[in-house]
């Protein structure tokens, strides 16, 4: 998924961005998909504020239910 905390072309330094709300809401959202990624947690998945979310099945485990989309490894599931 698209990260702008690790985006080159964003502005997205401390020094400029430290007191904007939302600089710390996407540290947050960062910092969460990383422990879902490294936990393997699909749990976690359905407690994001998303209603749909695309798994790539070689870094991810499938979730239970059918997904709604798959093009090769990545699957698209309703979460919501």
């Amino acid at each position: 998924p698209f990260d702008v905390t690790k985006g080159w072309f964003l502005p997205f330094d401390a020094a400029i961005l430290s007191h904007n709300k939302a600089y710390f809401n996407e540290l947050e959202k960062a910092k969460k998909k990383e422990e879902i990624l490294e936990s393997k947690c699909t749990e976690c998945i359905y407690d994001l504020n998303v209603e749909y979310a695309v798994i790539n099945t070689e870094k991810f485990p499938e979730l239970p239910e059918k997904p709604v989309l798959e093009q090769g490894r990545f699957k698209l599931y309703k979460v919501k």
